[in-house]
């Protein structure tokens, strides 16, 4: 086996190929926005079931370069790695993160933990100078939902930036 083939058996590929172009992309201005793209991405009848973590990556100007699921979890626990959400934000060249994540429970209010992982994955994107737009709970309806950015957990965020 000659080295460079040798080599290609240890490479590392995490693949982000868009399919639609960046013209065509829908911007997010609210978390009314995110809202609406999350009803549409999962299917509603499992959110009572268990919880999901996904991420909304982002261009600079806010444009939706893709979703990604993390994690889909028991009914009252997800668990979410900061190291495969900044891998994934370095391939897709995003500048911006929305997490989000549903509760089954139906109740859209943050617990202790919720407020930790925020913390966490903020502060892990901001080392790759990725900033984190929002944290977003949400449930089954759509009017039911906790922004941080909106209740002012995210101080440096404000809404005028989504």
């Amino acid at each position: 086996m000659r080295t460079n083939e040798l080599y290609r058996l240890y490479e590392i590929q995490l693949v982000w190929k868009p399919l639609v172009r960046h013209s065509q992309r829908p911007v997010i201005h609210s978390s009314v926005d995110v809202i609406k793209i999350l009803l549409d991405y999962v299917e509603i009848e499992t959110l009572g079931l268990y919880e999901r973590v996904i991420g909304i990556f982002l261009s600079n100007t806010n444009k939706l370069l893709g979703l990604r699921t993390f994690h889909l979890g028991a009914n009252a626990m997800a668990i979410v790695d900061p190291n495969l959400i900044c891998k994934y934000a370095l391939k897709g060249n995003a500048r911006g993160l929305i997490l989000c994540h549903n509760h089954p429970s139906g109740n859209a209010n943050p617990s202790g933990g919720d407020v930790q992982t925020t913390n966490k994955i903020k502060d892990a994107l901001g080392l790759i100078d990725v900033k984190l737009m929002d944290h977003i709970i949400f449930t089954d309806e759509a009017n039911n939902f906790f922004s941080f950015c909106d209740e002012g957990f995210l101080p440096e965020t404000n809404k005028s930036n989504l």
